[in-house]
């Protein structure tokens, strides 16, 4: 892997552990999607990075963080199946939606709320 990557997966690594020290908080499958947003918003201003850079070194920065910091078993491999198999389609359809590639409208029927992509 370039070294520029290995600086970007470093950084934004230690970001989130910044971020997440500073909520006194443990990534977990109930906040993932927050944390991989945080990541997403910190690393778009790399103009140098194509998307799917950007993309990959989230996922780094997501599977170095968990590697270091979750300690029980179970834990650990739950939130890398989430990372390997959810977040980089998490990635894609938040990119999609910045892009207005698709939308989310609300529907009420009945005092039931849902979604709808469009």
């Amino acid at each position: 892997m370039e070294e520029i990557y290995k600086e970007n997966i470093t950084e934004l690594k230690n970001f989130l552990v910044k971020v997440v020290g500073e909520n006194k908080d443990v990534i977990n499958l109930t906040n993932i999607i927050e944390y991989t947003t945080i990541l997403m918003k910190k690393i778009e201003k790399s103009r140098e990075l194509s998307g799917l850079e950007k993309k990959e070194i989230v996922l780094q920065a997501l599977r170095a963080y968990v590697k270091e910091n979750i300690v029980l078993e179970n834990d650990f491999i739950e939130i890398s199946k989430i990372i390997e198999n959810t977040v980089p389609k998490l990635i894609d359809t938040l990119i999609k939606l910045e892009n207005k590639e698709i939308s989310i409208k609300s529907v009420i029927k009945s005092g039931c709320c849902g979604f709808i992509l469009k």
